[in-house]
Protein backbone atom coordinates (compact mmCIF):
# COMPACT_ATOMS: atom_id res chain seq x y z
CA UNK A 1 0.00 0.00 0.00
CA UNK A 2 1.50 3.30 -0.94
CA UNK A 3 -0.96 6.24 1.47
CA UNK A 4 0.65 10.32 0.20
CA UNK A 5 -0.36 12.03 3.61
CA UNK A 6 -1.39 15.34 2.53
CA UNK A 7 -1.03 18.34 5.29
CA UNK A 8 -3.63 20.76 4.15
CA UNK A 9 -2.32 24.43 2.39
CA UNK A 10 -1.83 27.33 3.81
CA UNK A 11 -5.26 28.73 5.24
CA UNK A 12 -6.83 32.31 6.22
CA UNK A 13 -9.88 32.83 8.57
CA UNK A 14 -13.42 32.51 6.18
CA UNK A 15 -16.55 33.62 6.28
CA UNK A 16 -18.51 31.88 9.52
CA UNK A 17 -15.06 31.21 11.27
CA UNK A 18 -13.87 28.59 9.13
CA UNK A 19 -10.31 28.47 7.84
CA UNK A 20 -10.58 28.57 3.95
CA UNK A 21 -7.16 28.20 1.77
CA UNK A 22 -5.32 31.31 0.67
CA UNK A 23 -3.83 31.56 -2.33
CA UNK A 24 -0.58 30.42 -0.96
CA UNK A 25 -2.60 27.51 -0.16
CA UNK A 26 -4.04 26.67 -3.01
CA UNK A 27 0.11 27.27 -4.78
CA UNK A 28 1.46 24.77 -2.04
CA UNK A 29 -0.87 21.95 -2.96
CA UNK A 30 -0.56 22.51 -6.41
CA UNK A 31 3.63 22.24 -6.85
CA UNK A 32 2.78 19.10 -4.01
CA UNK A 33 0.59 17.24 -6.11
CA UNK A 34 2.65 18.20 -9.36
CA UNK A 35 5.93 16.87 -7.47
CA UNK A 36 3.64 13.48 -6.11
CA UNK A 37 2.69 13.12 -10.28
CA UNK A 38 6.70 13.26 -11.82
CA UNK A 39 7.11 11.25 -8.98
CA UNK A 40 4.91 8.56 -10.48
CA UNK A 41 1.75 8.75 -8.82
CA UNK A 42 -0.84 8.27 -11.21
CA UNK A 43 -4.01 8.44 -9.41
CA UNK A 44 -5.73 6.92 -5.95
CA UNK A 45 -7.93 4.14 -5.39
CA UNK A 46 -9.07 6.10 -2.39
CA UNK A 47 -8.74 9.66 -0.49
CA UNK A 48 -9.81 10.09 3.12
CA UNK A 49 -10.27 13.91 4.47
CA UNK A 50 -11.21 15.53 7.78
CA UNK A 51 -14.57 17.24 7.63
CA UNK A 52 -12.52 21.14 7.79
CA UNK A 53 -13.40 23.45 4.61
CA UNK A 54 -9.41 23.46 4.18
CA UNK A 55 -9.56 20.11 4.00
CA UNK A 56 -11.58 19.31 1.79
CA UNK A 57 -10.89 21.61 -0.77
CA UNK A 58 -6.78 20.68 -0.65
CA UNK A 59 -8.60 17.43 -1.39
CA UNK A 60 -10.39 18.77 -4.35
CA UNK A 61 -7.18 20.60 -5.69
CA UNK A 62 -5.04 17.77 -4.74
CA UNK A 63 -7.78 15.54 -7.10
CA UNK A 64 -7.31 18.09 -10.15
CA UNK A 65 -3.60 16.83 -10.14
CA UNK A 66 -4.15 13.56 -9.65
CA UNK A 67 -7.48 11.48 -10.18
CA UNK A 68 -9.21 10.00 -7.29
CA UNK A 69 -11.62 7.00 -7.11
CA UNK A 70 -13.37 7.13 -4.05
CA UNK A 71 -13.05 10.23 -1.92
CA UNK A 72 -14.30 9.95 1.60
CA UNK A 73 -14.95 12.63 4.81
CA UNK A 74 -14.32 10.89 7.65
CA UNK A 75 -14.28 11.95 11.42
CA UNK A 76 -11.19 9.41 11.65
CA UNK A 77 -9.27 12.20 9.69
CA UNK A 78 -9.23 14.87 12.85
CA UNK A 79 -6.26 16.22 14.50
CA UNK A 80 -7.17 14.91 17.86
CA UNK A 81 -8.48 11.60 16.54
CA UNK A 82 -6.23 8.65 17.46
CA UNK A 83 -3.57 7.38 14.52
CA UNK A 84 -5.20 4.04 14.77
CA UNK A 85 -8.21 5.12 13.99
CA UNK A 86 -7.16 6.88 11.13
CA UNK A 87 -5.35 3.13 9.66
CA UNK A 88 -8.39 1.23 10.38
CA UNK A 89 -10.75 4.07 8.21
CA UNK A 90 -8.69 3.35 5.21
CA UNK A 91 -8.44 -0.29 5.25
CA UNK A 92 -12.31 -0.84 6.06
CA UNK A 93 -12.43 0.54 2.61
CA UNK A 94 -10.10 -1.18 0.19
CA UNK A 95 -11.22 -4.96 -0.99
CA UNK A 96 -7.09 -4.92 -1.58
CA UNK A 97 -4.78 -2.87 0.50
CA UNK A 98 -1.69 -4.41 0.02
CA UNK A 99 -2.00 -3.03 -3.95
CA UNK A 100 -3.73 -0.10 -3.02
CA UNK A 101 -2.87 4.02 -3.16
CA UNK A 102 -4.33 6.05 -0.65
CA UNK A 103 -4.23 9.90 -0.25
CA UNK A 104 -4.92 11.08 3.25
CA UNK A 105 -5.37 14.66 3.65
CA UNK A 106 -5.22 15.76 6.57
CA UNK A 107 -3.91 18.01 10.08
CA UNK A 108 -1.12 18.14 12.33
CA UNK A 109 -0.48 16.39 15.30
CA UNK A 110 -2.40 13.31 13.48
CA UNK A 111 -0.31 12.88 10.57
CA UNK A 112 3.13 12.94 12.62
CA UNK A 113 1.59 10.61 15.29
CA UNK A 114 0.17 8.38 12.29
CA UNK A 115 3.98 8.02 10.84
CA UNK A 116 5.13 7.41 14.23
CA UNK A 117 2.87 4.77 14.49
CA UNK A 118 3.30 3.30 11.46
CA UNK A 119 7.05 3.20 12.19
CA UNK A 120 7.15 1.58 15.17
CA UNK A 121 8.43 4.92 17.30
CA UNK A 122 6.69 6.93 19.97
CA UNK A 123 4.85 10.33 19.37
CA UNK A 124 6.51 13.10 20.58
CA UNK A 125 5.37 14.34 23.65
CA UNK A 126 3.17 17.36 23.07
CA UNK A 127 5.46 19.67 24.82
CA UNK A 128 8.23 18.72 22.46
CA UNK A 129 6.25 18.30 19.24
CA UNK A 130 7.30 18.84 16.38
CA UNK A 131 5.43 18.39 13.20
CA UNK A 132 6.69 16.29 10.50
CA UNK A 133 4.90 18.32 7.53
CA UNK A 134 4.30 21.87 7.12
CA UNK A 135 1.09 22.79 5.48
CA UNK A 136 0.59 22.02 2.12
CA UNK A 137 3.27 19.28 2.47
CA UNK A 138 2.68 15.84 1.64
CA UNK A 139 5.17 12.75 2.40
CA UNK A 140 4.95 9.25 0.68
CA UNK A 141 4.94 6.51 2.65
CA UNK A 142 5.21 3.01 1.45
CA UNK A 143 3.34 0.99 4.11
CA UNK A 144 2.95 -3.56 4.72
CA UNK A 145 0.51 -5.32 6.37
CA UNK A 146 2.62 -7.15 8.76
CA UNK A 147 0.45 -9.55 11.34
CA UNK A 148 -2.79 -6.82 10.85
CA UNK A 149 -0.58 -3.52 11.27
CA UNK A 150 0.37 -0.95 9.23
CA UNK A 151 4.10 -0.94 9.13
CA UNK A 152 6.90 2.17 7.48
CA UNK A 153 10.53 2.06 7.39
CA UNK A 154 11.26 5.82 8.16
CA UNK A 155 14.11 5.40 5.43
CA UNK A 156 11.67 4.84 2.98
CA UNK A 157 9.66 8.00 2.89
CA UNK A 158 9.79 10.74 -0.07
CA UNK A 159 9.01 14.36 0.95
CA UNK A 160 6.66 16.70 -1.80
CA UNK A 161 6.61 20.60 -1.24
CA UNK A 162 8.14 23.60 -1.36
CA UNK A 163 12.09 22.49 -2.56
CA UNK A 164 13.88 24.22 0.35
CA UNK A 165 11.29 21.55 2.38
CA UNK A 166 11.89 18.53 0.86
CA UNK A 167 16.18 18.53 1.90
CA UNK A 168 15.20 19.04 5.40
CA UNK A 169 12.30 15.81 5.42
CA UNK A 170 14.23 12.85 6.66
CA UNK A 171 16.04 14.87 9.24
CA UNK A 172 12.09 15.91 10.67
CA UNK A 173 11.49 12.20 10.59
CA UNK A 174 14.44 11.39 12.78
CA UNK A 175 13.91 14.49 15.71
CA UNK A 176 9.88 13.95 15.28
CA UNK A 177 10.24 9.93 15.99
CA UNK A 178 12.66 8.48 17.42
CA UNK A 179 12.42 4.38 17.50
CA UNK A 180 11.41 2.93 20.65
CA UNK A 181 13.68 0.33 22.00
Amino acid sequence: MIVLFLRHGHDLPGPGGESTLSNHGRAQVSETMDQAARGGLQFFDLALTSEALRARQTLELASQRIPVAQKIVSSAVHPSAPPERLFEAFLCHLQSPEDAFVLVVGHEPQLTNAICLAAGAAPPAPDQRRDLLRRGEGVFAPLRLHDSQLMLDPDELVFFGEPDNRSAGLDRVSVAAKKTS
